[in-house]
């Protein structure tokens, strides 16, 4: 037996900025109406519906105290409007995450669009979404302004009665949303029991939430705006009056170009040459506009301190911010408060800043004195400020956080894919103390030099962004961009790469010069990336063979629909439904990788050999339907094996993860927060043990044996990793 359900409620607050269950928790937030049907084994009933101010709805109320399936359209709102509104203000009894089925989860599960509108659209069910909804919506849910002769200060609406056809116009809309719900989940494959309870496991970890010390991010937030005002003063003052806010990125660039300081862009990749031409022209003012404008650049992302007092709650915890499989790898996503985003510390280096910075926040008495402060110690207050993004995430009264980090898992799971034995061992020798850094090592294995000869300088930070750019079919434009993240510049980085190549080295990688992106790097500059590239292929041969056999089975699987291909010694199944609506691929731990209306394209090339002779060369390419991040609209995806390597590793690392954080939940340790590899569990003082989560979260489930996995961890009253 199963419930479909759908609420259409009204509030003062602003759920796009609050998010659903601060939405919920709210006082203002009410009920106006209730839509649902009852589906059994002997199929599904008719759409039933209740409106504020009638009785509870009994046989809705019975069937949930039963405990049946509740199946909504992100039934995170429908959990939370239940738990906090139905519930205890309207009688209706309990709900538990652990009834709740989500079609906006089973969409996401198959890689399509979340929303109702899109996924109904995809999978081109007989009932879409209501167009007029929008329209209702912003009538009756959200406040409407008071008149001339209304008392500005109060909230007031259009009440239904008062408009009884349009009202009438909402109900059926909210039939319709329960219709369109119901065909979804008749297409839509369910979770498997594994999935399932994961999908649970988050729903209670969303509803738990996570503390945040509110008293501190107000006043880190009014820090904020006032180090904001003086960067944009400061700004306005050394442009004389050109750029009045850092925000001002064109009139930045006109100015700029005004001084004969050539700028096409400021994005982060593009600062430094805007500052290496105003260096060579010398000319400060430039110099320190450009610096200027990076500084308000942060405030931007510095945000987050607002957005969280927008979304947390009245006991200080903020739920819900947390989206399940949003990725189509199956890995969770953050939102509002975006606690994916928050800045990275080194504890031994940034530790003692952060606690200075607390107590400035702690003790000055206004914004403008805290600012005054930072300065007068000689920190930077937009980046000080920046450092304590994490330090606002608290334990409750009474309790700790203890972290624990999964160590470099993707590079790991990289090699354990495939069997790149050496490395492996590589990891297990560094895990325990008797083997080099990988990041020298790798430095080591492009080269031919002597693991010992490196130290931590730049031939270090080069093994570096190749470990991180490389390992996905990243080729020179990849480790350009992570090489800007770190300062590799692409002279310095010559500097290094050609006295130590080899001369054919050299030679091979010039000669891909002539048919590559060129990225504006001269051919010396760019065969010394190329070269870098190279040198990490060739000590990873394992890894870039599996790129290419994953791709032939993508592209022959879809090519014979209904043939499974097996990769990687079992560990990897690729099969394409007879009817090509999707393209699988089988993790090892037997969850699959969905691609939707998957199709080969066939291209012609022309190439030229050795001897100068040109040859026509057929090339075979899988393009997928699905969400372009790179164009940020959905559309035709073009596979290929990089890609597809990317996606499982990352895939099975998420199954890592959500593996160990089940393991220690079981074991009393609550998880209120992940963040990308790093659990984050409160624990009441005294009890409990770090040892014990490094080891629960290490345990390896039975498909992955063998994989070389190892965690960090720490405890403290603040997220201060």
């Amino acid at each position: 037996m199963k419930v479909h359900l759908d609420f259409e409620t009204r509030s003062a607050v602003p759920i796009k900025t609050a998010g659903a269950v601060r939405y919920a928790m709210d006082p203002t937030t009410e009920v106006l109406l209730a839509r649902w049907c009852i589906e059994d084994e002997t199929g599904r009933g008719p759409v039933k519906g209740w409106r504020r101010g009638n009785p509870p709805p009994i046989e809705l109320t019975e069937a949930v105290a039963a405990g049946v399936t509740v199946c909504a359209h992100n039934a995170m709102f429908e959990l939370a409007i239940w738990t906090y509104i139905c519930g205890p203000r309207m009688g209706w009894g309990k709900l538990s995450p652990h009834q709740m089925d989500c079609t906006m989860a089973r969409a996401h599960v198959m890689s399509l669009l979340g929303s109702l509108d899109g996924a109904t659209t995809l999978m081109r069910v007989k009932h879409k979404k209501n167009p007029a909804g929008r329209a209702l919506i912003n009538f009756f849910c959200v406040p409407r302004k008071p008149t001339k002769d209304e008392d500005p200060n109060r909230t007031y609406w259009h009440e239904p009665e008062d408009y009884p056809a349009k009202f009438d116009e909402f109900d059926t809309y909210c039939s319709d949303d329960v219709e369109a719900e119901c065909d979804l989940d008749a297409v839509l494959p369910q979770l498997s029991d594994s999935e399932r309870d994961i999908y649970h496991f988050d729903l209670v970890v969303n509803m738990r939430g996570f503390r945040l010390d509110t008293h501190m991010m107000r006043r880190a937030d009014a820090f904020l705006g006032e180090a904001k005002r003086r960067v944009d003063a400061e700004i306005d003052r050394v442009t004389g009056g050109a750029v009045p806010k850092t925000t001002q990125i064109q009139k930045l660039k006109d100015w700029l170009g005004r001084r004969g300081i050539p700028v096409t862009s400021l994005g982060k990749g593009d600062v430094e040459d805007v500052v290496e031409h105003a260096r060579l022209f010398d000319d400060g003012p430039a110099e320190a506009a450009v610096g200027l404008r990076r500084l308000g650049a942060k405030a931007t992302s510095l945000a987050k301190y607002g957005a969280g007092l927008r979304c947390v709650g009245f006991d200080e915890r903020a739920r819900g911010l947390l989206t399940y499989h949003k990725a189509s790898t199956g890995r969770w996503a953050g939102s509002l408060y975006q606690p994916h985003n928050l800045e990275r510390i080194d504890p031994d280096e940034d530790g003692p800043l952060v606690e200075r910075m607390l107590t400035i926040l702690r003790d000055a008495g206004s914004p403008k004195d805290a600012v005054d402060w930072c300065e007068l110690i000689g920190l930077v207050p937009m980046k000080a400020i920046g450092k304590c993004t994490r330090a606002m995430i608290v334990a409750a009264e009474g309790h700790e956080l203890i972290g624990c980090d999964y160590s470099n898992v993707e590079g790991r799971g990289s090699a354990w894919l495939n069997d790149e034995q050496w490395k492996i061992e590589a990891f297990r020798a560094y895990d325990a103390g008797t083997g080099p850094d990988l990041y020298k090592l790798a430095y080591s294995k492009s080269f031919g030099e002597p693991v010992e000869s490196i130290g931590k300088g730049p031939k270090r930070q080069i093994g570096k962004v190749q470990e991180l750019s490389l390992g996905y079919q990243g080729a020179v434009g990849a480790f350009m961009s992570m090489g800007a993240n770190y300062g590799v510049k692409p002279d310095n980085l010559l500097a290094a790469v050609k006295p130590a190549a080899t001369v054919a080295g050299w030679e091979a990688a010039a000669a891909k010069y002539a048919r590559s992106a060129k990225f504006g790097l001269s051919q010396d500059q760019w065969t010394a990336f190329r070269y870098v590239v190279d040198g990490w292929r060739s000590g990873h041969p394992r890894t870039v063979q599996g790129w290419w056999d994953l791709q032939d089975a993508v592209v022959e699987a879809v090519a014979h629909p209904g043939n499974a291909i097996t990769l990687f010694n079992g560990r990897v199944r690729v099969y394409c439904a007879r009817n090509q609506s999707f393209l699988y691929i089988y993790l090892p731990s037997g969850r699959p990788l969905s691609y939707f209306r998957p199709r080969v394209k066939e291209t012609k090339e022309e190439l030229t050999d050795a001897y100068g002779d040109t040859y026509e060369r057929t090339r075979r390419q899988v393009i997928v339907e699905g969400w372009d991040s790179r164009r940020n609209a959905w559309g035709d995806v073009s596979l290929y094996g990089g890609l597809e390597w990317e996606n499982v590793v990352q895939a099975l690392c998420r199954d890592l993860l959500a593996h160990g954080m089940m393991a220690c939940e079981r074991a009393g340790y609550p998880v209120v927060l992940h963040v990308h590899d790093e659990s984050i569990f409160e624990a009441p003082v005294g009890s409990g043990d770090v040892a014990e989560v490094q080891r629960l979260m290490s345990i390896l489930p039975g498909w992955a044996r063998g994989f070389p996995l190892t965690s960090a961890a720490w405890r403290d009253k603040r997220y201060v990793k």
